[in-house]
């Protein structure tokens, strides 16, 4: 591209260089902007009046600034919403940061109206922990008054971490796990397309009787009476199996 566009030849060398120094000042830009991030929460709480903004930061030396840790923000506006608005299911799940600052960040969402997904809550974290979730479901069942979690539904993936918290502080809400998520697993051990389909049609039954009848269908598959024994020791679903290895009898999948 410099060739064709300045007519000035350049090594790999010089190119790899001047990328390197492209990134320090970048990651220099975001160290500068970590000095403003508590303006931020206080901008945030001025223009947004009853949001929870809330920063947690370390200071290693007594001469050194504070480190940050975490942050987590729900704005008022997005709260009100979802709990006059939506039903009272939630969504939790995390993600890699693949910038310049590594971490993860974790996000709370809710469904609206139009059954599309609608944010709740965020933070960001140096990892999923079950020290890191524990914080973050404190600060949201206090945000949107869960309590114990009865009456309430929650789906989230298989992160060990997540569901020890839910256990800890939320021990009477509805915990299901994510069908793909389920299947991600299950379905490399147990690979096909009828079976694959078949999976599908349990995951989207909507009454106890339908479930029976589509698990019964997977039986009659080839290789399917194993797959529905394995299938439901791991994740059972009410009403169908005691409770497997790694989940409770609460927690149920779910295809949304």
């Amino acid at each position: 591209m410099v060739r064709k566009e300045l007519g000035v030849f350049i090594t790999n060398k010089v190119c790899r260089n001047a990328k390197g120094l492209v990134l320090r000042r970048i990651e220099e830009q975001f160290k500068h902007d970590f000095i403003h991030l508590h303006n931020y929460a206080l901008e945030l709480k001025a223009t947004n009046p009853g949001s929870t903004v809330f920063i947690v930061s370390e200071r290693k030396k007594a001469d050194e600034p504070p480190m940050f840790k975490k942050i987590y923000v729900c704005l008022a506006a997005v709260r009100e919403g979802f709990i006059s608005g939506c039903r009272k299911l939630i969504g939790l799940d995390g993600c890699f940061l693949k910038g310049v600052v590594k971490g993860q960040i974790l996000v709370a969402v809710g469904r609206d109206g139009n059954n599309q997904m609608y944010p709740v809550a965020w933070a960001v974290v140096d990892k999923e922990t079950t020290e890191t979730w524990s914080w973050f479901i404190e600060l949201l069942s206090a945000d949107l008054n869960i309590g114990d979690g009865l009456g309430w539904s929650l789906i989230s993936d298989m992160q060990k971490g997540l569901i020890h918290a839910v256990n800890n502080l939320l021990p009477l809400i509805e915990h299901r796990m994510c069908a793909r998520h389920i299947y991600a697993r299950w379905g490399k051990i147990y690979p096909g397309k009828d079976l694959q389909i078949q999976f599908w049609c349990i995951a989207r039954s909507t009454s106890e009787p339908e479930v029976k009848k589509q698990i019964q269908k997977m039986k009659d598959l080839k290789g399917g009476a194993k797959a529905v024994e394995e299938l439901l020791d791991r994740w059972p679903i009410s009403g169908t199996k005691k409770q497997g290895k790694c989940c409770k009898p609460n927690q149920r999948w779910r295809s949304e």
